[in-house]
């Protein structure tokens, strides 16, 4: 029997699977990475045992949306509009970073999504102004173990934080191709590539059909902002549209200005949708589109968006979606004439299913992560849900949303341990925080 084998016995399991009844009491076996069983597993001498009694298991979570190099820059635009954020983080601080700040940055973003029970982040990386710049966010992502896909994007601010105008430049072919055949050869197998695209809000219509199709050449997702200011391209949609170039490896972050005919018409391509619900409300880009979306018969994902402005947590960000969401039916409700929601009011499990399943789905992942099924990778968070913020809880979906870092006992991303005992695995957190706060003074220093 291979050595990496795990049983779990009888943990409470959530397996957000759409066909199979949950909560349920069970054994979880885990081999060669991969979920085995869900059961009552026979007694297997050569595999490690894992007491998960009085704990929940459940998948890991999937952050769809990080701009992983702002971690060195936590705060700076805690306080800030859409338009000062650009000024400060973009134009004054992006230009400034070296490939070892992409690195540092990179690797305790995604250690602190796995101490947070994240195992799969999707990294919109938008400062990569030299090859050096992208395979050193790329090893910093590897190093740390979670998996990922990485978003190659353009850098955000040209020489001396100057704005650039890559409205009007398509992605390299050749660039893209050298980072698949060498950075993420090295990586370890756990990282995936994308591209961040500006698409028709961003860029002139050209470079919007030639980066989609792009994307679809090389089976690659390809994920754009739309927020705010005006569209670039006002046409380009309908361009991208007839020339069928949308589809399920698309997605769209934000989409606040979106009207309901153009969310339907969107959806109907399979377009997958990632809201980041805090950031979208305290920057400015408007209200987030998850009733929307939902009244259209989707549903979201989520994204952590900027640690340059906010905590980093998943289950804050869905519990944050979940809030506004529910707010946003009872208001619903009122113009109607109801004094209260009865419709399309969300539940903890629907929005651990955004935090999830839809995140998986918006990176082109959910053949392999986002639920616990046999044949799914083992990406698994362990909750203890008798500490103190937690205890007496009744409902286990309300207690996983309403967790925290210190109740994520233990995470495994391909079945293998990343926390456990509620302690990273193989992490030398003193030298990691020295390295991290020398990038944060020389970059921001006491601005």
């Amino acid at each position: 029997m291979n050595v990496q084998d795990k049983v779990f016995r009888g943990g409470c399991v959530l397996t957000l699977s759409d066909v199979r009844p949950e909560p349920l009491i069970a054994d979880l076996w885990i081999r060669d990475g991969k979920i085995e069983a869900i059961g009552t597993i026979p007694d297997l001498q050569d595999a490690e045992q894992v007491d998960a009694s009085g704990r929940i298991l459940m998948p890991g979570l999937v952050n769809a949306h990080q701009h992983c190099w702002q971690t060195a820059m936590r705060g700076v635009a805690g306080n800030s509009s859409l338009p000062s954020y650009l000024q400060t983080v973009h134009r004054k601080l992006a230009p400034k970073m070296t490939p070892e700040d992409m690195r540092i940055s990179g690797l305790t973003a995604a250690l602190n999504q796995l101490a947070c029970g994240t195992t799969t982040i999707g990294d919109w990386c938008h400062n990569i102004p030299t090859a050096d710049h992208v395979d050193a966010a790329i090893e910093g992502l590897a190093s740390s173990g979670i998996r990922a896909v990485f978003f190659h994007g353009f850098p955000p601010a040209g020489p001396n934080g100057t704005a650039a105008d890559i409205t009007t430049l398509s992605h390299s072919k050749d660039a893209l191709l050298r980072v698949l055949q060498g950075p993420l050869r090295q990586a370890g197998g756990l990282i995936d590539l994308g591209i961040a695209v500006l698409g028709p809000h961003y860029s002139i219509k050209d470079v919007a059909v030639a980066d989609l199709t792009l994307a679809g050449e090389l089976g690659l997702i390809a994920s754009m902002h739309h927020s705010g200011g005006p569209a670039r391209s006002p046409d380009g949609w309908e361009e991208v549209k007839m020339r069928q170039l949308l589809g399920p490896h698309v997605n769209i972050v934000h989409g606040n200005s979106f009207s309901d005919e153009e969310l339907r018409s969107l959806i109907e391509f399979g377009v997958s949708f990632t809201v980041t619900p805090e950031v979208e409300m305290s920057a400015g880009h408007g209200e987030p589109i998850t009733q929307r979306l939902l009244a259209l018969g989707s549903s979201p994902s989520l994204g952590v968006d900027i640690e340059s402005g906010i905590s980093a947590e998943m289950v804050n960000v869905a519990r944050f979606a979940l809030a506004q969401q529910r707010a946003a039916a009872h208001a619903a409700a009122k113009t109607l004439g109801e004094p209260f929601a009865t419709q399309l009011f969300s539940t903890s499990r629907e929005a651990l299913i955004w935090a999830t399943k839809r995140g998986a789905q918006a990176l082109g992942l959910d053949q392999r992560v986002g639920e616990l099924s046999e044949g799914m990778q083992a990406d698994i968070i362990m909750i203890n849900p008798s500490d103190l913020n937690l205890a007496a809880a009744h409902d286990p979906y309300w207690t996983a949303l309403n967790s925290s870092s210190h109740n994520i006992e233990a995470v495994l991303v391909n079945g293998e341990w990343k926390k456990k005992k509620g302690q990273l695995i193989g992490v030398d957190q003193a030298e990691l925080l020295q390295k991290l706060e020398a990038s944060r003074s020389r970059l921001v220093g006491e601005d």
